[in-house]
């Protein structure tokens, strides 16, 4: 059972008990944070993929630790969280209105760039490798599990 006992005020019952479960199955994951009113997630690439654990000490707050071999990890923005994936692409929890904006490839702007891509119209990134682009947009979506 899990030890996790201190949650942000704002992570609803369902969201916590989610988060205890997944501690306890050591389930890989996909985290989404965003909006949690409005279920829009933020565009964030970084430290949004591993297994929920627990800090250690009195006050035990959910941790994502980014692999097998990881000692530990950032804590988890569980108030923040408004959607979450299984690495077979099935979705644990998700808000009722979770939605990841409009990702898409594009042309390079600058050079030394082959492709870009776009979120809600505007430039996100920028690539040197073709593919590399496609491959982000469906990291970004939820639909593979490394850029």
């Amino acid at each position: 059972m899990s030890s996790i006992n201190t949650f942000n005020d704002d992570t609803s019952e369902e969201l916590r008990s989610i988060i205890c479960r997944l501690n306890d199955t050591r389930e890989r994951v996909r985290v989404f944070y965003g909006d949690i009113k409005t279920g829009i997630a933020w565009p964030e690439e970084n430290d949004v993929v591993g297994r929920i654990g627990c800090s250690t000490g009195g006050s035990k707050i959910p941790l994502l630790i980014p692999n097998a071999r990881s000692h530990g990890g950032g804590g988890l923005l569980d108030g923040c969280i408004v959607a979450i994936y299984g690495t077979s692409g099935r979705k644990i929890y998700a808000h009722p209105t979770f939605c990841t904006g409009i990702w898409g490839v594009t042309g390079p702007v600058n050079n030394g760039y082959v492709e870009a891509v776009s979120h809600n119209g505007k430039l996100h990134a920028q690539f040197k490798k073709a593919g590399q682009a496609a491959r982000y947009v469906d990291f970004m979506n939820g639909a593979r599990f490394s850029k």
